[in-house]
Parts: C-alpha cells; sequence; structure tokens
C-alpha cells in the first residue's frame, strides 16, 4: 500500500464513508490543550478519560445542574475548549454547529451547515474538534469545515462529494482528526483514498492513502515505540500511519465483521477492539520486533454494543449489550456484569466512572474488580439520546436529542442523589402478590410452593381475566423479561422470593389481548418461557405469547385442510435499482389463467410468507371471505430500499418494472381498483409512501404497526396534505394497543394521528387500533382485516 501526495484539491477523488447509522461520532485528536478541557471525541488523550484530581464525590454526592438549554436532535458530542462547548445539532430545519459559553450555557453563534440530514434520527453525527482558535466539523453531507472559534465565522469549506465520493446512507460521521498543520480525515475509498491529511488552514489535500472502506470508525492518535502514529480503523484492517505522510508504518488484518469497531489503547503497546458483533479482543503490538502483532485473548465478553469501552488500571469497562461489563486486561477473564446504571454511554474521570444513559438518567459510580458502586445519579435531560458525556473545567457535559446540559458534583451529600431502584412487576394487591408476600415470610417455603405450583391449571397464571403473572423456576444469575407489555428496547428484572427458586412478574392486560414477549437469562441468553408452550416466530427468534381469555383465535392461520395455492419463484431484475431479487408469486386453487384477479404486492415478502404465514390466510379465506386474489412477494434486499435512501428508486422500481411485468405475465386486474400494496413496520411505511406517490396506481394500500416516527411521519404527512381534494387511494392501517412505545415515541398514538389526517384529507380509510403488539407474531394474527377489506366476496345480483 502506497500513498502518494495531491498539490491540488481538484486532483482528488474520495469515495465515501460508509456508514449505517444509529450513530456514532469519531476518534480525533487536537493539536493543543489544556489539561481541563475536551477538545474532541473521546477525550483530551483519547479513550474517554479526564484528570481532574478535584473531581472526588462520595456517596449521595449533591448533582448540581450549572446551566440546561433546549436543543434538536444529532448524535454529535460535545469538545470543550477555550471557555466554548461546541457541538452540532438540528433545529428540524437547517444542521448547524453551535457554540456556548461553557461556564454560562449562553450561545456565542451558531453555524448553519446545511439543510436538515434526514437520517435514523435526523441532524449531524460527527464530533466537532477544536484546535487553538478555530473549530473543525463535518456535516452529515459531506460538508468539511473551519470556523472561527470566537466568531463561528467560515474559515474554508469543502465538499467530499466534490471528490467524487458519495454519499452513505446515514451521512458522514468520521470526526476530524488534527495532528500540527493537519487534519486528518477517514474518507474511505477504494482508489488511495481512504484516509487523507488536508491543510488545516486552507482545507487543501497534502496527502491521501489506503484502500478500504469505512463505516462507523475514525481516526486516532495513538504512541508506539515513541513515535506518534495516526491509527485508521476498517472493518477488517487497523493501520499505523506517518501522521506528515500517510506512510503505512504497520497493519494488522483483525478479520472482523462489525462495522462499530471502537479501539482503546490498554497500556503503551496494546490494544482492545470489539471487532465483531459477538466478539471482542486484545492484540499486542510488538515495536521491537517491526510492529509485529499478536492476539493475546478473544472472547464474547463485550459484545453487540456500539458503545466505546474504557481501559483504567487493569480493567477494561465497557457495554455487553445494555448490561456494563468488567473484564480484566490481562486474562480476558470477566470480572462482574451489573444491570445498573442502564445502557448508555460512559466516561472516567479520575477513579470515577460517569455514565449519561439513553434516557437521560446521569450516574457516578466507584469501579474496580469487586464491582459497580453507585455514589450518585440524577435525572439529567428530558427524552432519548445517543451521546457521550465529556469533562471540562470541573463540570459534566452532557446532551440528547433535546437538551444539553452542564453539571458538578459537590461534596455535600443529598441522600436523593444515591441510587434507586425500581421495582416492576409487582402487583401486590392480587390473590398472587398476596401469595407472594405470604411465601416470603414462611418457614416452609418449599411445601408451600410446590402446593401452590400443582393447582395452577396453566402458566402464565392469569387472573381476573387482567392480571397476567409470568412465573420461573429456577436457580439463575440473572432472569429478565422483555415484550410488548413494557418499552421496547426494555428489559425488566423479574422478582425473586428469597429462599426460593421462584422467579416472577407481573402485569395487567386488557381481557381480549394478545402479547408476545421473552426471557433473558443470565444477561445475555435469549429463552422463550419454559412454563408456557404458546409459541411463535419472530424477526429476532421465537418468542412466547399470551392469548388473553377474550381473545378470538385466529382461525385463518391454521394449515389449510382443503386445496392450496400454487407459488411461482422467480429472479427480478431492477434497471432502476441495478440489482436482483426473489420474487414469489401466489396463485389462488382454480387459478385460470382466462379469469382476471385482483392482485397484492407485499414489501419485505419473505417475512411476509415465514412469518406473516400470509399463503395460509389466502388458502383459508379465499371463496370463504375474500374473492380470489393473486399475491405478490418482494424480496427486501436492503434497509435503505424500503426506508432509507433508496426509497425513493424502490418505489419507482415497483411502479414502473415489477408491476409492468407482472400484468404482461398474469392475468391480473391492470387498473388501480384491483391493485394493492401492504407492508409491516417500515415496510408498511413504504407501502403507504409509495401508493401516495403513485396514486393512480393503487386502489389500496396498508400498514400495519406503521413506522411513522420522525421523517417518516413527516413524509407521510407531506404527500396526504398534498393529495388531491378527491383522492382515490384508499389506506387500511392497523396498530397495536401494546404497539412499540419507549421516552421519545409511541407508534400508536403517531399511527392514530396519521389515520385521523388521512379522514380530514379525505381518503377512504379502514382498520384502526388492535389488542397487540408490535411483530409478526402478532401482526398475523389479524391479517385476515387487511384482506377482507381489500377483496371482500362480491355479492351477485340474481335476476329471473
Amino acid at each position: 500500500m502506497t500513498e502518494f501526495n495531491l498539490k491540488k484539491q481538484g486532483e482528488a477523488r474520495m469515495n465515501p464513508i460508509k456508514f449505517i447509522g444509529v450513530m456514532l461520532f469519531a476518534f480525533s485528536a487536537a493539536t493543543m490543550a489544556a489539561d481541563d478541557e475536551w477538545p474532541q471525541w473521546r477525550g483530551p488523550i483519547f479513550g474517554g478519560k479526564a484528570v481532574d484530581l478535584s473531581f472526588s464525590p462520595k456517596k449521595g454526592s449533591d448533582i448540581k445542574t450549572i446551566w440546561k438549554k433546549d436543543m434538536g436532535s444529532g448524535y454529535s458530542s460535545i469538545s470543550i475548549a477555550n471557555q466554548k462547548a461546541v457541538t452540532m445539532f438540528s433545529d428540524g430545519e437547517y444542521d448547524y454547529m453551535i457554540a456556548f459559553d461553557a461556564h454560562t450555557g449562553d450561545e456565542k453563534w451558531r453555524y448553519k451547515i446545511d439543510t436538515t440530514f434526514k437520517g435514523s434520527i435526523d441532524g449531524p453525527i460527527s464530533t466537532p474538534v477544536i484546535d487553538k482558535e478555530t473549530v473543525y466539523g463535518l456535516g452529515p453531507k459531506g460538508q468539511l469545515f473551519a470556523c472561527e472559534l470566537k466568531t463561528g465565522k467560515e474559515k474554508w469549506k469543502i465538499s467530499l462529494k466534490e471528490f467524487g465520493s458519495k454519499e452513505p446512507n446515514f451521512g458522514w460521521t468520521t470526526s476530524p482528526l488534527v495532528i500540527d498543520d493537519l487534519l486528518i480525515c477517514q474518507t474511505g475509498g477504494n482508489n488511495k483514498n481512504a484516509i487523507s491529511g488536508i491543510d488545516k488552514n486552507s482545507g487543501e489535500i497534502v496527502w491521501t492513502t489506503g484502500e478500504f472502506a469505512v463505516d462507523y470508525q475514525s481516526p486516532f492518535l495513538a504512541t508506539l515505540g515513541g513515535q506518534k502514529q495516526v491509527i485508521s480503523v476498517s472493518q477488517n484492517f487497523i493501520t499505523g500511519h506517518e501522521p506528515k505522510t500517510g506512510k503505512v508504518i504497520w497493519q494488522f488484518n483483525h478479520e472482523g465483521n462489525w462495522v462499530v469497531i471502537e479501539p482503546v489503547m490498554v497500556g503503551d503497546h496494546q490494544m482492545f477492539i470489539n471487532y465483531k458483533y459477538d466478539e471482542c479482543m486484545l492484540i499486542d503490538i510488538d515495536v521491537a520486533d517491526n510492529y509485529r502483532v499478536s492476539t493475546v485473548w478473544k472472547n464474547r465478553h463485550i459484545k453487540n454494543t456500539e458503545n466505546p469501552s474504557v481501559y483504567h488500571k487493569g480493567y477494561i469497562y465497557g457495554y455487553s449489550g445494555q448490561f456494563l461489563t468488567c473484564v480484566d486486561a490481562k486474562t480476558g477473564d470477566r470480572v462482574w456484569r451489573s444491570r445498573q446504571p442502564g445502557d448508555g454511554f460512559l466516561m472516567m474521570v479520575n477513579d470515577k466512572l460517569v455514565t449519561i444513559t439513553k434516557k437521560g438518567t446521569l450516574h457516578v459510580a466507584d469501579v474496580n474488580g469487586e464491582g459497580y458502586h453507585e455514589l450518585s445519579q440524577t435525572k439529567l435531560l428530558e427524552g432519548r439520546g445517543w451521546n457521550p458525556p465529556s469533562y471540562a473545567y470541573g463540570k459534566i457535559f452532557a446532551r440528547n436529542y433535546k437538551q444539553i446540559a452542564a453539571v458538578a458534583v459537590g461534596s455535600d451529600v443529598n441522600d436523593q442523589m444515591v441510587v434507586q431502584k425500581r421495582v416492576f412487576g409487582q402487583l401486590p394487591q392480587t390473590k398472587f402478590g398476596q401469595f407472594t408476600s405470604r411465601l416470603a415470610s414462611s418457614p416452609n417455603k418449599s411445601e408451600m410452593l410446590e402446593r401452590f405450583m400443582r393447582k395452577q391449571p396453566a402458566f402464565p397464571i392469569i387472573e381476573e381475566n387482567r392480571y397476567v403473572h409470568v412465573v420461573y423456576r429456577g436457580e439463575v444469575e440473572d432472569l429478565a423479561i422483555s415484550g410488548d407489555m413494557i418499552e421496547s428496547g426494555e428489559n425488566h428484572p423479574l422478582n425473586h422470593v428469597e429462599g426460593t427458586d421462584l422467579y416472577y412478574y407481573s402485569f395487567e392486560l386488557v381481557p381480549n389481548a394478545h402479547i408476545t414477549y421473552g426471557l433473558l437469562k443470565n444477561y445475555e441468553e435469549n429463552i422463550t418461557d419454559p412454563l408456557n408452550p404458546h409459541k411463535v416466530p419472530s424477526d429476532s427468534g421465537e418468542l412466547s405469547k399470551i392469548a388473553m381469555p377474550q381473545w378470538k383465535k385466529a382461525r385463518h392461520l391454521d394449515t389449510p385442510q382443503g386445496p392450496r395455492g400454487e407459488m411461482d419463484r422467480f429472479e427480478f431484475e431492477s434497471k432502476i435499482l441495478d440489482n436482483k431479487r426473489q420474487i414469489t408469486v401466489y396463485k389462488p386453487n382454480g387459478y385460470n389463467e382466462n379469469e382476471t384477479y385482483p392482485v397484492i404486492y407485499f414489501n419485505d415478502g419473505q417475512q411476509a410468507l415465514k412469518l406473516g404465514l400470509v399463503d395460509h390466510t389466502l388458502d383459508n379465506l379465499i371463496g370463504n371471505q375474500i374473492e380470489p386474489v393473486i399475491a405478490v412477494f418482494i424480496e427486501n434486499k436492503s434497509w435503505s430500499e424500503i426506508g432509507g435512501k433508496s426509497k425513493d428508486d424502490y418505489v419507482e422500481m415497483i411502479a414502473s418494472e415489477l408491476i409492468p411485468y407482472i400484468d404482461a405475465t398474469y392475468p391480473t386486474k391492470n387498473e388501480a381498483s384491483g391493485r394493492a400494496i401492504m407492508g409491516q413496520g417500515t415496510a408498511g411505511f413504504n407501502s403507504i409512501y409509495t401508493a401516495l406517490k403513485y396514486p393512480n396506481t393503487f386502489g389500496w394500500a396498508g400498514g400495519q404497526s406503521t413506522r411513522v416516527e420522525d421523517r417518516f411521519g413527516k413524509l407521510l404527512n407531506q404527500l396526504i396534505q398534498e393529495s388531491t381534494k378527491n383522492p382515490t387511494t384508499q389506506i387500511y392501517m392497523d396498530w397495536g394497543l401494546y404497539d412499540r412505545r419507549g421516552s421519545t415515541t409511541n407508534r400508536a398514538t403517531l399511527n392514530k394521528e396519521i389515520f385521523q389526517l388521512l379522514k380530514r384529507k379525505g381518503f377512504r380509510v379502514a382498520g384502526g387500533e388492535q389488542p397487540t403488539g408490535y411483530d409478526f407474531g402478532n401482526w398475523r394474527t389479524i391479517s385476515d382485516h387487511y384482506f377482507r377489506t381489500f377483496f371482500p366476496i362480491q355479492k351477485k345480483t340474481i335476476t329471473n
């Protein structure tokens, strides 16, 4: 691998930084920074650490908010230097870089980057880097720029797009790195342009080198063998570069497959790498042996996370899924795991671990080989965020999608600041709750429990047609539950009756509810409820289900007993998308090429068949409740096609390529009134979006638990508002009473709002709220609703 110099900016060619989403920010390095500042991503010396000997909180230490401001969305974290706190955000219309007085929170200036980037969360993703009196930023649309730190005035600006770089699905994310007179940026490309050195004063390319894609990785600065090196990270390689020229000093193929790799230096010649989705490792870089790289250990103790880990005094602290985990850096052995403080982002100040959770709570703790010992916590920010904290001038700086704040941890003790553990899943007023209370104080727990269990006719225990008690027996380290009855992405620990092997979780449902749930055993093993015989498949594996006493069984899902329809399968090539996909066509029993049939298209068709059992439903309903219909199941090639930047090309593919092909191949009703399109979740959004974009193509469009959060809802809202006075497209939407919900969104409420808007705009609508949850285990139980809406059996008029 060789580097080459480019004297003119116009000679540079850069391929995209490939980046998918949820976050990340990136490593960066400032040339000059005071000891008490945090001028870049991951802190003054990288690794998410700061040193301030005055920071010495005790148990119950008061956390005082110095200032707090409302601010818009984005993943960017906060850089602090020269008395300024700088980050990037979106106000919903434009993306900005903004500077606050670090001590008062007064806004000093804001620099308009571009119109708002519509990503997984709207707004910028990269973190600015402050170098003396200049701050550098990279916008999600590829705008690399420099501004005066004092005024926000632009010094220079270039666009990666001008160099031939293609915008990644979720925008550019890598944060620039300042070393002496260069601004280093991982640009990602296959033409010796994967990482570039840029004159920080002019924006001109000085050198560029490397051939690898970049996902969620960015360069950082390390010193190996007394030599400063730029460390670039890709999905396959870790490389050490000479900062002035980009020359490769060493390279290691870690053979990973994870796009969110955040290396952490361990000592002066070892590096921790979360190189795979489900595996991590420690490597040793032997400087004396020509930078030979060897693996010290590999294991699965830190995995399934986008959160950077922290190394401190022989231990690596990081998230494994949602659980804080401590690993012995020397041996790789897991030392402990903790549910506290909850899923979030870490930094270390002196010997104290500081965490801002995704729900906005701030936690300060002692950590060591003995465990996690919380000192103080407070609810700091409203809403949700994926932004790590920063530390400078004796203050903790934190932000999320709605707010930014600075706090100080004092020496005064406040009992309310001590960890308050929340209790979930208890209904003491119920008969079961009263039983567990008696059991806890019984001198004969084992006999009392066995007698109780033998009396139960079924599990989970359902009381008064509304109270549900999930019960587990066994010895476990930890046991939690997740499901439609709690917030999406959350899991709650089951309650344990001391002195027994009984664990339980209680909650209330409406009498005709249908939901799914699962258990998480020992922090990482997903299992179904062993006592519940009723299982359903889902995107993430098998789940247990609860059908309350008044729920009506979905007979249309039964294995058909009579004749069945036939399936055609073929590969379909799209010139618009420049790809191929599998198409499955269902032809009803009794199919006759001399007749014409209405047709329904399914986005994410593989899942509709595999998990939704749509073919069962068609076989059971046709001729009984609906007329014969042809169904076209479209393979989903990528999320980008149904919800990302390729969605408009995908929609055009359906309307301009696939439909004409199907109409020419099968005897379909070649008119909008005989054509429908359907989907679930994001695929449901795409179905309604497609029909609104092509109102004369589809007579019906439908979505179950349609994704209408954030930009998805905004897009549908805009199309609905722009629709004609008498729209011809008819819309079906259903959503669950126990649908996806969290601290910042409620899919049931948002679906209801879109549903009502459609009605006000004159659309014919059908569907509504159902007593169900999310996922195919629920959606398929009511799939007969939209089929009967789209294709009811027409009553024949009898004439004499």
